[in-house]
């Protein structure tokens, strides 16, 4: 019986071994943890690990750059109540890491049926004013006889609930400036060949978010689209999509309801004297080469 008892424990050492060198420490750890920003709305997100199990769920701590264990040099790891043994695979941090003078760590971990993986945090630390990216403003126009008066606003930050006071990105980054770019088929049948359609566009750097363009010619279509712009820092701006006013056949005299165009969230009006264009080929992004 002491032999039987011995090879069986052999036995199940032996398998243990076997099973951690196979198939590695169960449950597998989460991998490619990273933070997505825009607008300062700070997602992080991470994948299963190899052979997760479908029923893992999934849980997120962060952590303060410069805040430690009692003074010394251990981070000090908070959970994070919304995202304790959660399926999905990410976790909006945008309250947590919302002071944009702090620099932020979050690591995750799996657990299955009690069992807990080791942790998987960043590569590197998470700095949300320099590594989000602005998405794009909010366009009003106006049109009355032969002008038309764009309005450019934010883009706003990302609020955190409904009590949270909007407030643009301008206020942020205080050097911001926007690009209008201005296309219209007058330009395009000028230089339009046999075999393809060339577009053709005016652009303009404004201080603030406001222009008057005047609309020189009859029965053309004019169309208006812009992005936020730094000169002095790295981000990523979004540039928003097209949208298009269509002159009289004669005198222009078009009298429309101011109309404002909300690109975020995804929400496209359809006036019936506004139509979507295609984008040219050619962006222009104000992230540094």
């Amino acid at each position: 019986e002491l032999q039987h008892s011995s090879l069986c424990l052999i036995f199940s050492r032996s398998f243990k071994a076997k099973s951690t060198s196979a198939f590695g420490s169960f449950p597998p750890s989460p991998i490619n943890v990273s933070f997505s920003s825009v607008n300062l709305r700070n997602v992080l997100h991470w994948l299963p690990g190899q052979d997760t199990p479908n029923d893992t769920h999934f849980t997120v701590q962060y952590a303060i750059y410069g805040e430690s264990v009692d003074g010394g040099n251990q981070l000090k790891w908070m959970a994070v109540r919304q995202c304790t043994a959660i399926v999905r695979t990410w976790c909006d941090l945008s309250a947590q890491t919302s002071d944009l003078d702090d620099g932020y760590y979050a690591r995750v971990r799996s657990v299955v049926r009690k069992k807990s993986s080791k942790w998987t945090g960043l590569q590197r630390r998470f700095d949300p004013k320099e590594e989000t990216r602005l998405g794009p403003p909010l366009i009003t126009v106006e049109v009355h006889n032969n002008t038309a008066t764009i309005t450019l606003k934010g883009p706003m930050r990302y609020q955190l609930n409904n009590q949270t006071t909007a407030i643009s990105m301008a206020e942020i980054y205080t050097h911001m400036t926007y690009n209008l770019s201005v296309h219209n088929t007058h330009l395009e049948q000028m230089v339009r060949t046999d075999s393809e359609r060339v577009f053709l566009q005016h652009h303009y750097v404004l201080q603030k978010g406001f222009f008057k363009y005047r609309l020189l010619s009859y029965n053309t279509k004019y169309c208006f689209s812009a992005q936020s712009r730094l000169l002095f820092m790295p981000i990523e701006c979004q540039r928003s999509a097209w949208y298009c006013i269509t002159t009289a056949q004669g005198i222009i005299d078009l009298k429309l309801k101011p109309t404002s165009f909300p690109v975020i969230p995804l929400f496209t009006p359809s006036p019936a004297s506004l139509q979507p264009l295609t984008p040219p080929t050619k962006h222009y992004r104000c992230k540094k080469k």
